[in-house]
């Protein structure tokens, strides 16, 4: 939950009726911190600092890995 950013491109992560969404697309749960973008075939995972609080996303599709940065 939050905001994530890329140079000068962001989107939120959000939750809606107990389901996590990144922007208007659902992400489904497929592990530990990890999920899953159908819309994007891309498989998202949160990554922790070492309190233990989310500090980034890596946004693993087909046309790349990218590393969102949350503030």
């Amino acid at each position: 939950i939050g905001n994530y950013w890329l140079d000068t491109s962001s989107f939120e992560i959000t939750v809606s009726k107990n389901l996590l969404f990144a922007g208007r697309f659902k992400l489904y749960p497929i592990g530990k911190d990890k999920f899953y973008n159908f819309a994007g075939y891309a498989e998202i995972t949160f990554k922790r600092g070492e309190d233990g609080k989310v500090k980034e996303l890596e946004w693993n599709a087909p046309s790349g890995k990218t590393t969102w940065i949350r503030k």
